[in-house]
C-alpha cells in the first residue's frame, strides 16, 4: 500500500485489516481520497493483491509484520484486566490455551511462500465486494 500512498500520491491514509470472528472473517482495505482517484485506487489495490499472488514477500518485510503481530499480542496481554478479558474471550469462543500457542507458532513459522499461497487462495476479485462511499 506504500506505493499508493507514497509513489502515486492518491491518498495519505490507506490500510488493510482482517476482522476475525469465530466462524468467518472479513478482509478489507480502507482509505479516504478525492473522488477522481477512486477508480485509480481500486485498480492499484487489485494490482497490489496480484503482486502478493505472484511474488514472494521479502523476508525483512515479513519479519516486520511478525514483530508487529507479536507486539500486538503482548499489548493484548498487558495487565490483569487485559489478561482476564482475553481469557473470557477464549472461553466464550470455545478456545483452549493451546489454540493461542498454535496461533503464535503459526505466525512465527510463516514463510513468504505461505503468504503467496494465501493470496492466491483468497485475493480473488470475483469473490470480493467493493463498497465505495461518497459524500452527499
Amino acid at each position: 500500500m506504500s506505493k499508493i500512498r507514497e509513489d502515486l500520491g492518491y491518498t495519505y491514509d490507506i490500510f488493510s485489516s482482517v476482522d476475525q470472528m469465530l466462524y468467518d472473517g472479513c478482509f478489507y482495505v480502507s482509505t479516504e481520497a478525492a473522488d477522481k482517484y477512486v477508480p485509480l485506487l481500486l485498480t492499484e489495490i487489485y494490482q497490489q493483491m496480484d503482486v502478493l499472488k505472484q511474488e514472494l514477500v521479502q523476508s525483512d518485510e515479513l519479519n516486520m509484520v511478525k514483530n508487529y503481530l507479536m507486539g500486538s499480542f503482548m499489548n493484548m496481554l498487558d495487565g490483569p484486566m487485559n489478561v482476564s478479558s482475553f481469557a473470557k474471550s477464549m472461553i466464550l469462543s470455545g478456545k483452549r490455551p493451546s489454540d493461542f500457542n498454535a496461533t503464535v507458532s503459526n505466525i512465527l513459522e510463516t514463510k513468504p511462500s505461505d503468504i503467496c499461497g494465501m493470496a492466491q487462495k483468497y485475493f480473488n476479485r470475483e469473490n470480493m465486494t467493493e463498497i465505495v462511499v461518497y459524500p452527499v
